[in-house]
């Protein structure tokens, strides 16, 4: 009945290649031994399925069913899923300093639908159409400007939320 998507992006994954391949160096055991693995490991906790991997990025999906409505909570479980996911990568990221390897910078966006995904088939391949997806595909990434404003910003949690203004609203909308 609804759909909460999350898509975790790895920034810089074209340089990473590139150096990486330079070194003699696999970049995709890299990613799957320390992104796709420890990620698709975690899924059942949250009820989160992998929708697909694309490159360097990873979408994933909570799905609300009538049967489970009332308690999956994919909007939460998705934000939790996705803070296990940052904290997966800032593990590694403690780790590569003495083998010299890159660092792991995600991108994270998180989208839901109050109604259900549309597929397509492909063959034996399910193809995924929904607002939630594109919205989440789009948050995941975050301009330059965006980044080198917030880049020096201290919080805790590491977490903004850009909400655009609705044209006809009144100011304390």
């Amino acid at each position: 009945v609804s759909h909460a998507v999350i898509k975790a992006d790895v920034r810089g994954s074209t340089r990473i290649t590139a150096d990486l391949l330079s070194r003699g160096l696999n970049p995709a055991t890299l990613f799957s031994l320390n992104f796709y693995e420890p990620v698709k490991r975690i899924l059942g906790r949250y009820g989160a399925a992998k929708v697909f991997i694309e490159g360097d990025a990873m979408v994933l999906a909570i799905f609300e069913t009538e049967s489970n409505r009332s308690h999956q909570r994919a909007v939460s479980k998705a934000c939790v899923l996705a803070r296990q996911i940052l904290a997966i990568a800032a593990a590694y990221n403690e780790r590569p300093d003495a083998a010299e390897l890159p660092r792991l910078e995600l991108g994270v966006g998180i989208a839901f639908q109050g109604s259900a995904p549309t597929y397509w088939v492909d063959s034996d391949s399910r193809i995924m159409i929904s607002r939630a997806l594109n919205l989440s595909d789009r948050l995941s990434s975050c301009s330059r400007v965006a980044r080198r404003l917030l880049g020096d910003t201290a919080s805790l949690f590491r977490l903004f939320v850009f909400q655009p203004g609705m044209q006809g609203a009144e100011e304390e909308e």
